[in-house]
């Protein structure tokens, strides 16, 4: 098969206000080799469980970067360089790009994230051939960050071939799969909650902290519909392969947990979160960073103002059901780890699973996740 240049492609936003020509990635080909970062830091800033990033050869232009808004964390992101600079929409809060920098504190390059890298409709018209993998995981780093495996879990193999573990991004200290099915099993261990526990879901720089009561449909949820309503103790959690998620969040596979909006409260106020149209007006959830956009008719997605971790989708559209919320799982702080089993059922549920930009890890992770909603 003929490789795809990556020229054909583009890096854009939810919005559009962004968009930089694939020519500018270093790789010429898909699909880009490359990790699925697991650290802390890329997990908050983004409320994905596993981004991955394309080097940029050139920077971005001045009228791209002029569009965004930017994070500097305290604390080395990635391949243990600091300080480095998350940059997202300042429009729709699509994560779109990292800034590496050097031992001077100067930037050295950028790298986008991987979900926001897209077929170019000017080089490529819609129907014609394009790649059905972006990227190609060649490996999963800081995975001790993650307490239970996070998304590699579910990636132990891709089409066959099994990527290396490492437990922070030095070759020096990889993980046998023994080991990461290990954090699985002790994570699966840890019991619910009980009744009056609440979770805490707190993004990179702590605008968003927020507070989510314990699933209880056999008495204070029951009138949520079923779909999001089993086990009883526990909320239903899956993934999106979308185009308007994985945009939002810049990363192929978007995980999300539905909470009835009631369950939510804002840590600082013990408030209840305020969502859907009211969401827009200004102030509208004081003790928070949060910022809200109607990104489609009756869509409203919500992200920290600072960080730019993506938090909340919500929509009028899904008749009848506008009293359930998602909720980005990266952003969720459970003891057992990332993927907080002991709080949510993981269901055999990847939505638009066709609309995947990364084919060979939608069929992977929806493999492995039906098979262990039947164990």
């Amino acid at each position: 098969m003929t490789a795809i240049p990556t020229s054909t492609a583009r890096i854009t936003c939810l919005c559009g206000a962004i968009s930089e020509p694939g020519s500018k990635l270093v790789q010429q080909t898909f699909p880009i080799k490359e990790e699925l970062c697991h650290c802390n830091p890329c997990r908050q800033t983004t409320g994905a469980l596993a981004p991955a990033f394309a080097n940029f050869k050139v920077h971005p232009t001045q009228e791209t970067l002029d569009k965004c808004d930017v994070y500097e964390s305290s604390t080395k992101v990635r391949r243990s360089v600091p300080p480095d600079c998350t940059l997202f929409c300042k429009t729709c809060g699509t994560k779109v790009f990292v800034a590496i920098s050097n031992d001077q504190g100067q930037i050295d390059h950028y790298s986008a994230l991987a979900g926001c890298i897209e077929r170019n409709p000017q080089q490529v018209k819609e129907g014609d051939q394009w790649t059905k993998d972006v990227i190609e995981v060649m490996h999963h780093a800081f995975l001790s960050d993650t307490n239970d495996g996070g998304l590699a879990g579910h990636l132990l193999k891709v089409d066959g071939n099994t990527p290396k573990f490492y437990e922070t991004d030095d070759e020096n200290a990889e993980l046998s799969i023994s080991v990461v099915e290990a954090m699985i099993a002790k994570s699966r261990a840890v019991p619910t909650p009980p009744i009056d526990a609440q979770l805490t879901a707190e993004c990179r720089c702590g605008g968003v902290d927020l507070r989510i009561l314990r699933a209880d449909f056999a008495e204070r949820d029951k009138d949520i519909k079923e779909h999001y309503s089993y086990p009883i103790d526990k909320y239903v959690a899956g993934l999106c392969a979308c185009r308007s998620c994985r945009l939002h969040f810049g990363t192929s596979l978007v995980p999300w947990a539905y909470i009835p909006v009631g369950n939510l409260n804002v840590a600082s106020t013990g408030r209840k979160v305020v969502f859907g149209h009211a969401a827009l007006e200004p102030g509208s959830n004081p003790g928070t960073t949060l910022k809200h956009s109607e990104t489609s008719k009756g869509v409203i997605r919500s992200w920290c103002g600072s960080c730019g971790a993506s938090v909340f989708f919500w929509s009028a559209e899904r008749k009848g059901r506008e009293e359930v919320v998602d909720i980005s799982v990266g952003i969720i702080r459970a003891e057992s780890g990332v993927m907080a089993r002991e709080w949510l059922e993981w269901r055999d549920l990847l939505s638009y699973d066709h609309e995947g930009t990364d084919q060979a890890l939608v069929r992977q992770v929806k493999q492995s996740i039906e098979a262990e909603a039947k164990e």
